[in-house]
């Protein structure tokens, strides 16, 4: 016999020889000098589903990975019906916005946030927080999202704005992908993607009303209502959009006469600057602001108490957009908050609920034909046109197009009922209950007749039967 030849070695494969064993062993050296075979695939540690071979050709140096085994935990989702949502048409949800006065130390946080549970507020808009950067903490059961100035500069007044999330609403804006954008240290957004709409939060800190004759102070208004605008412009609009914050403005009582109906019956102030300003901003937006539609004791409508001549005054306010005014429910001061944390401003709360559209019922009339065997008929067709030529002269010529067609279209309508009449419309009806149907149940119902009365008269049945009830009743009982 011919011995058998040796094994050729490919010139370079890039699958290691299913030969190799699956250990972390260096490959057999090879004693020609021509091309070298790459080692095998390091072995994978604590991996019980790798597989030593492929039966599909492959090698160790290509693992196949199996289902992982029943003790391996895997995350489980939940379900869509639990998850609580933060706004809806059965529960009401507590919003709130407050100006804090710096809340840079820890402890203030703590009290701030104890404040909020303590009045049941699941998002809070948060101002003047004199916070240097942007980022997001956990303070017990909130999140508190926030953006301020620069830390390398260092500046006294940092402004800062903050969004303070309950844990209802942390786990919605998690699960929506965590949007939020901390545009300055005065503007910073979020948005919730809730069911059936979604919400997205604005909380602002303006600058103060500008001096008379200080044009500084009004080119920082003025720049930052442009960089709000900005803001607004990349919301959604099919979100409920909210905009908390301490506007440093004063709307006018007088301006729900304006015919805009941006502010409601109930301001309490006198227009200023910055009041004007917040005005044209709602008008551009189709926004309302929501306070001034509250009737409410004047103590429990202003929020501010100005230092020198120890006047209130209405300069916090929430925005809503006009196709969900109705969501916001109510708008009102809680006047105890502020002594607890050493702030001059009162904490805001609004009551929202989602109010869905009911379907308006249609109010139209039932439509009538005409009888169609006096459509057929010469005669009165010609009768018809006859009046109907005669009357159409009669139409009034300084009248407009548009009423000349009411009246033409009145005319036409009045002729044709009295020339051929009309037929109501009946709606077609299958009939279920057939005579075969009937005759079945007649069937049924006379065999259960005859079936009766053989049980009544065998004395032994009954006896048995009512033997069998009364026992199976007493062991029920």
């Amino acid at each position: 016999m011919t011995p058998p030849a040796a094994p050729v070695v490919p010139p370079r494969s890039p699958v290691a020889p299913t030969s190799l064993p699956l250990v972390s062993t260096p490959p057999p050296t090879i004693p020609t000098p021509s091309p070298i075979l790459p080692p095998p695939s390091p072995v994978i540690q604590n991996t019980p589903h790798l597989l030593p071979s492929s039966p599909h050709g492959l090698s160790p140096s290509h693992p196949i990975l199996l289902p992982p085994s029943p003790d391996v935990s895997v995350p489980i989702l939940a379900n869509e019906k639990d998850i609580e949502p933060c706004i809806s048409a059965r529960k009401s949800t507590f919003f709130g916005h407050w100006n804090v006065r710096s809340c840079r130390q820890q402890w203030k946080k703590e009290l701030i946030i104890k404040q909020l549970l303590k009045h049941q507020i699941q998002i809070a808009a948060i101002c003047e927080t004199s916070m240097y950067d942007s980022g997001v903490t956990k303070i017990g059961k909130y999140t508190l999202l926030h953006s301020g100035a620069p830390s390398a500069t260092k500046i006294r007044s940092a402004h800062g704005v903050a969004l303070c999330l309950g844990e209802q609403a942390t786990k919605i804006w998690k699960d929506g992908g965590s949007i939020w954008e901390a545009v300055s240290e005065r503007i910073i957004t979020a948005r919730l993607q809730c069911h059936p709409v979604s919400i997205t939060l604005v909380s602002i800190y303006s600058p103060i009303n500008p001096p008379p004759g200080q044009t500084t102070a009004s080119d920082n208004a003025d720049a930052f209502y442009i960089d709000l605008q900005r803001t607004i412009n990349k919301t959604p609009r099919k979100d409920i959009l909210i905009v908390m914050g301490d506007f440093n403005a004063r709307v006018s009582k007088q301006q729900h006469l304006s015919g805009s109906s941006v502010v409601g019956i109930h301001a309490v102030d006198d227009l200023n600057e910055n009041g004007q300003r917040l005005i044209d901003f709602c008008s551009r937006n189709d926004l309302i602001i929501a306070n001034t539609f509250f009737e409410h004791k004047a103590i429990h409508q202003m929020s501010w108490m100005h230092p020198g001549n120890k006047k209130w005054h209405m300069l916090d306010y929430t925005l809503v957009n006009r196709k969900f005014r109705s969501t916001i429910e109510d708008v009102r001061v809680h006047r105890t908050a502020a002594g607890v944390i050493g702030t001059d401003h009162h904490l805001i709360r609004s009551k929202v609920r989602l109010h869905l559209k009911s379907r308006k019922k249609s109010t139209a009339k039932q439509s009538r034909n005409l009888d169609k065997r006096k459509l057929c008929d010469p005669a009165t067709v010609l009768a018809f046109q006859a009046a109907l030529a005669t009357t159409t002269c009669s139409i009034s010529t300084a009248s407009s197009t548009n009423e000349k067609y009411t009246e033409l279209s009145n005319i036409v309508k009045e002729l044709s009922e009295n020339f051929f009449g009309v037929t109501e419309r009946q709606r077609k009806y299958k009939e279920w209950l057939t005579n075969e149907i009937l005759d079945i149940i007649q069937h049924q119902v006379t065999k259960c007749n005859v079936a009766g009365g053989l049980f009544q008269q065998d004395p032994v049945t009954l006896t048995r039967y009512k033997s069998s009830h009364n026992s199976r009743f007493n062991a029920e009982k």
